[in-house]
């Protein structure tokens, strides 16, 4: 039983670190996301009142 609990523990640890991974990429994109927004609304106010 001890390996198998090792396996287990191991596959746990390799889903836990992979979500961790999944994490930070989407929060990554997330604030690439907000980036892009804000340059759009930034570059429609300077076309629509300082042209």
């Amino acid at each position: 039983m001890t390996h198998e609990n090792n396996q287990l523990l191991d596959q746990l640890t390799s889903i836990d670190n992979n979500l961790e991974k999944l994490q930070k990429n989407s929060n990554r994109i997330s604030n690439n996301m907000g980036l892009i927004w804000l340059i759009l609304v930034g570059y429609i106010v300077y076309i629509e009142f300082f042209k």
